[in-house]
C-alpha cells in the first residue's frame, strides 16, 4: 500500500506507531511483517504519521488497517511490451473488512 500527502513540499518524515505490525519506506510505502511461526502476515491497526521535512507543523495521519488476503489476480491491463522491454502488471489483492473491501491508497491531507 502507497500512502500519498497532499499539500507538501513533497519531502516527508514518516513513522508508523507498530512496527511490530508494518514498515514504512521512505516514500511512504507501508509493507507488512510476517509472523514466521505461521507464515502469515501480522493482523491489525496502525497509525502512520507524515510530516512535512521543511514545515515540522505540517503533518498528518492516517490509520492503516492490515488484514488477510483473501483472493489474488491479476487485473485486466491495457498495456503491451515488446521484447527487452519491462511490462507492468496489475496485481490485485483483496482483503475482507466488515463485509468490504481495504482502500489501495490512502491520502493524507496535512494539518497546520
Amino acid at each position: 500500500m502507497r500512502v500519498a500527502v497532499l499539500p507538501g513540499s513533497g519531502n516527508y518524515t514518516w513513522t508508523i506507531e507498530k512496527t511490530q505490525l508494518a514498515l514504512i519506506t521512505g516514500a511512504g510505502i507501508v509493507m507488512t511483517k510476517t509472523d514466521q511461526t505461521y507464515r502469515q502476515p501480522e493482523v491489525g491497526s496502525a497509525t502512520v504519521q507524515a510530516t512535512d521535512v521543511r514545515n515540522p507543523s505540517h503533518w498528518g495521519l492516517s490509520k492503516v488497517v492490515i488484514s488477510p488476503i483473501v483472493d489474488i489476480f491479476f487485473a485486466v491491463s491495457p498495456r503491451e511490451a515488446e521484447i527487452g522491454t519491462y511490462l507492468d502488471v496489475y496485481l490485485v489483492m483483496n482483503a475482507k473488512v466488515n463485509h468490504g473491501k481495504l482502500p489501495e491508497n490512502e491520502v493524507l491531507e496535512l494539518c497546520n
